[in-house]
């Protein structure tokens, strides 16, 4: 049964980058979690967005959340990456 879209949990960020992983470098000797370190963050994975097909992540929709000050005003914004889904 497939769940989500949904937050990521901690404890599948393993799969979630592994995911990212299989989709964009098919091939590996690529690891997403080293060349987007904070976005696969633990304290992060409230911002990953997942559809989890019994329990395994199907799809992701990455993002990260700063804060941007823009002379007195803080203006915040979301950096959107690693948007996949399994080809199957």
């Amino acid at each position: 049964m497939i769940e989500g879209p949904r937050a990521a949990r901690e404890g599948e960020l393993p799969a979630v980058v592994g995911l990212s992983n299989r989709v964009f470098y098919p091939d590996g000797g690529i690891d997403m979690g080293r060349v987007f370190p904070t976005l696969f963050l633990a304290v992060n994975a409230v911002n990953l967005r997942v559809f989890v097909d019994d329990g395994t992540p199907v799809s992701l929709a990455g993002m990260t959340v700063h804060d941007l000050r823009i002379d007195d005003v803080v203006v915040r914004a979301a950096c959107i990456g690693s948007v996949c889904t399994r080809d199957e």
